[in-house]
């Protein structure tokens, strides 16, 4: 979270959904207690993705995103 809080002040205070997967080091109590400790009020829900859910949604692997990653390359 060292490397997070600076850039923390610098998101708009809109609503915010945060979605992590299941890894030992997500503990969503301490995220929000996180984002408060600076005053981000913006963060609604931390939400946490069930095991291995991670890999099937990412943007990088999805097939949505296959155009944009072409481009890329």
């Amino acid at each position: 979270m060292i490397v997070l809080c600076p850039s923390i002040t610098e998101l708009d205070p809109c609503p915010m959904y945060l979605v992590l997967d299941k890894s030992n080091i997500h503990n969503a109590s301490k995220i929000e207690q996180a984002f408060c400790n600076v005053g981000y009020t913006g963060l609604t829900e931390v939400l946490i993705l069930p095991t291995q859910a991670a890999k099937r949604v990412s943007p990088l692997d999805n097939t949505l995103f296959h155009e944009w990653k072409e481009r890329i390359r």
